[in-house]
């Protein structure tokens, strides 16, 4: 911290976006609720559905953490790391193609390579689990539930309440079931809610209502869990890269076989970099 400053670089991934703070030059301590709050508020600070603090680990090359624009921390989050990992790759952190980096939803290595002059940010996510005691009650797999809709659980390191539509959702329904639904009898500490529409075993359209976090353009461990519970309900396979559309651009996803590892891949984008007074 200098001269009560915090610098700051702003990605995101499929319009999911992040204010990066490297605390490997300043201070964590300065990084207070408060201080989230007002950076991510959108009009009145620099604006982001959450804080990547950047970390360091003595178990991996570096720790992420996570925060949501109310403050609230999540275990996990799929285009957050990509941010991280592009963070670390325009920054000349990387020392190596693949990296690990520690979070609260364990290690996961990343590894970046260019295709068709991108550059592709592939993260090994770990396994899908349909059940996890730490986040859900009981093993849910198309539980129905109010209003016809059936949902099934899935933790990708943090909980994704997935339901399947016949035809995809409006804004004005994610938002109002969105809220009714984050928060419910069947999640230990509230859920991400993916509303899928499926075209055919190997493509989606996603939508999402992030717990802490309301609506945003995308979401990769939902998008992770999504494709994990369409291979589930035997409506996709493993092994095989699936197109997610979202909001704000396209993901690929592999599920490999028996879930033990699931595949998240696209791209990362610098928006801009500045200071936050504090």
């Amino acid at each position: 911290m200098i001269n009560n400053q915090l610098k700051f670089f702003k990605y995101h991934g499929t319009g999911n976006d992040f204010v990066i703070i490297n605390f490997l030059e300043q201070d964590f301590n300065s990084l207070t609720q408060e201080v989230i709050v007002k950076t991510c508020k959108r009009n009145f600070g620099v604006g982001a559905d959450g804080i990547l603090a950047v970390l360091p680990s003595k178990t991996a090359d570096y720790k992420m953490r996570i925060f949501n624009s109310d403050g609230s921390e999540p275990e996990m989050c799929g285009n957050g790391i990509r941010c991280f990992v592009k963070y670390l790759y325009d920054n000349n952190l990387m020392k190596n193609d693949i990296i690990t980096i520690e979070t609260l939803a364990g290690i996961k290595s990343s590894k970046t390579y260019t295709q068709d002059s991108k550059l592709l940010i592939e993260v090994s996510m770990g396994p899908a689990l349909f059940k996890d005691e730490k986040l859900f009650y009981d093993s849910y797999l198309s539980k129905e539930i109010s209003g016809g809709e059936k949902f099934t659980s899935v933790s990708m390191g943090n909980p994704h309440m997935i339901i399947l539509k016949d035809k995809k959702i409006d804004l004005g329904y994610l938002k109002k079931r969105g809220a009714e639904l984050v928060d419910n009898e069947f999640f230990l500490n509230g859920t991400n809610v993916e509303f899928l529409t499926l075209k055919n075993d190997k493509e989606l359209d996603m939508m999402v209502y992030e717990r802490g976090a309301g609506i945003t353009l995308a979401c990769g461990t939902g998008a992770c869990a999504s494709v994990a519970a369409l291979v589930k309900l035997g409506k996709s396979n493993f092994d095989n890269w699936v197109k997610v559309n979202l909001l704000g651009g396209v993901l690929e996803i592999m599920v490999k076989s028996d879930y033990e590892d699931v595949l998240l891949k696209g791209e990362a984008e610098f928006v801009f970099s500045g200071q936050i007074s504090i």
